[in-house]
This record gives C-alpha cells, structure tokens and sequence, in this order.
C-alpha cells in the first residue's frame, strides 16, 4: 500500500526536527564493516547534526571504539559479520549504550529474535527510509524500544511460542 507508506513517510519528517533534537548531544558508534555504507551513514547523520563519533567493523575495532564512545547509540548493521556476537560484546562492554540493529529484512526471523535477545533497543527494516531511521535513534535515545509493525510481529509470535512452551 503506496499511500499508507506515503502517510508513514509524511510523519516520520514531521518528527524528524524531535528525533535530531534528541540525537543532539548523543555519542553515536556506527558498527559496519560494509565501509561504503558506513561512510554513507556517518555522512548522511553529519548533514542532518548528528554526526557519529565512532566507527567499528569487527571485534578489535568496537572494542576499541567503545574506550572512546560511552553511553551512547551503536547503529549496528545486521549484516555484519558475526554482527550477534557485536551487538552482545557491545552490551557487555558498555551497558548503558542502546543498539539500533539496522538492515533488517522484515521475514529474517532468526535475526530479529537473536538480536532481541542480545538486548537490541531498536530496529530499521530494510524498506525504511532515512528519517524512519532518525525516529528509531530518536525514541531509542530517549528509551523508548522502536520497531516496525513486522518486527512487532515476528517478537510477538517468539513470545507466543515460548508462552505455550512454559504450559
């Protein structure tokens, strides 16, 4: 549906001035090791005044990173090699930051859920737009969890399923 998506495209630059306000003072830490889009996105996020302050691609580099960037917004693409094992050692490492996993595909099941279940605050789907993204860094930085209605979806069957797995 074009125009359901033209309305949702329609609010999510109206709160786009609310979700850079939000992001302002925010550390940002760009987890990628796709560099074209890892640049892509650190000058995407500079034009609109929130530019990231860090940059990871493997274990090596976020943990480096994150002796630099404390308390902040990881955007971690979840197309990232080993980006689970990222998105937990990034947690571990520095428990007061919030993952935003980016890329996800709206059928990848497995990758919402283990993403979930490593502690991940917020996800843009693949079929978002790049101020649907700045919403999601928005309300994760203020913390509120933010996701699409299909990720909504796939955690509420995750949550169904080990409901009937208790009984």
């Amino acid at each position: 549906d074009h125009g359901g998506r033209a309305r949702d495209g329609e609010a999510a630059r109206a709160a786009m001035p609310y979700a850079t306000e939000q992001l302002r003072d925010m550390q940002i830490l760009i987890v990628d090791d796709c560099v074209l889009y890892r640049d892509s996105l650190a000058t995407a996020l500079a034009v609109n005044g929130t530019p990231a302050v860090g940059a990871a691609w493997d274990l090596v580099t976020l943990l480096t990173a994150l002796q630099e960037v404390s308390g902040g917004l990881i955007l971690l693409n979840i197309a990232t090699r080993n980006s689970a094992a990222l998105l937990r050692t990034a947690l571990d490492t520095d428990p007061g930051a919030r993952v935003v996993v980016l890329g996800v595909s709206d059928d990848d099941d497995d990758g919402v859920i283990q993403c979930a279940e490593a502690g991940a605050a917020g996800y843009h789907t693949r079929t978002q737009s790049f101020e649907d993204l700045l919403e999601v860094m928005g309300n994760v930085a203020t913390g509120t969890p933010s996701c699409s209605p299909w990720v909504s979806a796939i955690l509420l069957r995750r949550l169904a399923a080990l409901g009937s797995q208790q009984r």
